[in-house]
């Protein structure tokens, strides 16, 4: 798109010149000329400022010479000014002329004439400005999970482990046993790698991942005896012989299913098997419901953003860039990245999801701002009652400290306005995970046969900026504990 001037600003002081030209739908750029009795005043305070501080032999503090000041720190000082100057007449110049820029400015092209002015060029975006597209009616599936007997059984299972007992014995009697042996590495002869050795390694002998070899040697074995195997290792899976020595034997005894275990499960009393699994069913189906209804959510917000056409700020894009890698800071000790981390990689791969939810932000905001949204007593309220477990603050001291915090104002809106456009959407259908998930790969398999590399499409995740604001005020929460 080629510039366009559409004004010329002059005079804004007696000889200030200020030319913008529009650069974008939301990009513009001035560029200033400073006389050299407009920059002057900016430069004669400068070297005032490092006469009074110069440190020279010879002189006394404030009496070095204007010229030895000049001579010694010059270009120091001539940049020092420039930026005040440059701050001053852009300030000046978006008063005038009612310009509120987004983000930061970018200066360009700065120049010190040889009579003493300067000139330079100032970059800076603006908000789009754009038609709220009309958001209700906005479609998507929803996808809904039949819970099987076989998962319930499943989960009936890993809540007897939960809940097992385990009881010190001699020997390894069957599968329902646990140990902690050493693993000595042997050379070809038999005997022990000085060094070689894993200590205190556990081993559940009802785990699917345990070594056919190992299984068989160590059943029947009792504490304190050993067992040689061979083990494959490396990438080549090559054999490697072994001394296991056996240090410790639990037996694991799993309770019963039955109207106590059902009882201590559900926390219900009088409760019998056929509770439990009831109990068991509706957690799964809340579990499915809960992910299958922010899939719905995240359709929506992708329709929505497909009614609206208009550039976002790279201002804005790069504070949701700056979220994520807060958020990935979290990981790791002290929360610092490490040396080594790929901040370029990062950030190219999350730049179009970042752009999209940007977009969502300001589509967010404009809806907020449409239907006169706000964050009452009862939402406050509602939002601490949910956070208050997780951060170990009453609900009443939280719901007060949440009220000044700007973050949760905003979580709270972003649940309105996600729970607005659901409130009018319409169902295009209602499917089966199973059904759906055999949709995907069958479309997934046409798109890799065709040659389609694009065909997973970036999706704006509804609760991601939710998420992020909810684990800034996790951490903030923790002042309001004193």
């Amino acid at each position: 798109m080629p510039d366009r001037t559409f004004s010329d600003f002059n005079l804004l002081q007696e000889s200030m010149q200020a030319q913008q030209t529009e650069t974008g739908s939301i990009t513009r750029q001035v560029a200033f000329v400073l006389t050299p009795e407009e920059f002057a005043p900016h430069r004669e305070a400068r070297l005032r400022d490092v006469r009074s501080k110069a440190k020279l032999k010879g002189y006394r503090p404030g009496t070095v010479p204007m010229k030895v000041v000049q001579k010694l720190y010059g270009k120091a000082i001539d940049q020092e000014a420039s930026e005040e100057a440059i701050q001053k007449a852009f300030a000046e110049w978006g008063e005038e002329n009612e310009v509120q820029p987004f983000g930061t400015p970018q200066v360009t092209n700065l120049e010190f004439d040889d009579d003493g002015g300067i000139s330079f060029t100032v970059e800076y975006e603006v908000l789009p400005e754009f038609d709220l597209a009309d958001w209700k009616g906005l479609s998507g599936r929803k996808i809904y999970h039949a819970v099987t007997p076989e998962e319930i059984d499943k989960e009936i299972e890993w809540l007897r482990d939960r809940n097992r007992k385990e009881e010190e014995v001699d020997v390894i009697a069957d599968e329902n046993h646990s140990a902690v042996v050493d693993f000595q590495k042997l050379d070809e002869s038999g005997a022990p790698l000085v060094g070689e050795v894993s200590r205190d390694i556990p081993v559940d002998m009802r785990s699917d991942q345990i070594n056919d070899g190992l299984k068989e040697a160590l059943l029947g074995k009792k504490l304190d005896e050993t067992a040689r195997i061979t083990l494959p290792v490396g990438d080549n899976d090559e054999d490697v012989p072994y001394e296991v020595t056996i240090k410790e034997v639990k037996q694991i005894m799993l309770p019963e299913i039955d109207a106590e275990f059902a009882t201590k499960i559900t926390g219900e009393e009088e409760s019998d098997v056929d509770d439990l699994r009831d109990t068991i069913k509706q957690s799964i189906e809340a579990e499915y419901t809960g992910r299958y209804e922010q899939f719905f959510r995240n359709e929506l917000i992708d329709g929505l953003l497909d009614k609206h056409d208009f550039e976002v700020p790279n201002a804005l894009v790069g504070q949701v860039l700056q979220g994520y890698l807060d958020d990935e800071k979290k990981r790791f000790k002290d929360k610092k990245l490490p040396e080594d981390f790929p901040i370029a990689e990062f950030i190219e791969e999350r730049s179009d999801q970042a752009r999209r939810v940007a977009k969502w932000l300001m589509i967010r905001d404009r809806i907020v701002e449409s239907e006169e949204m706000s964050a009452t007593e009862e939402d406050y309220q509602a939002i601490a009652a949910v956070d208050a477990g997780r951060v170990g603050i009453e609900p009443e001291k939280l719901a007060e400290y949440y009220k000044d915090r700007e973050e949760i104002e905003q979580r709270i809106l972003a649940e309105k306005v996600i729970g607005l456009l659901a409130d009018y959407a319409e169902v295009e259908e209602e499917i089966e995970d199973i059904e759906w998930q055999k949709r995907q790969e069958e479309e997934a398999a046409a798109n890799a046969e065709a040659g389609d590399d694009d065909s997973e499409a970036e999706v704006v995740d509804a609760d991601v900026v939710v998420e992020s604001e909810e684990s800034e005020s996790d951490e903030e929460a923790a002042e309001a504990k004193g």
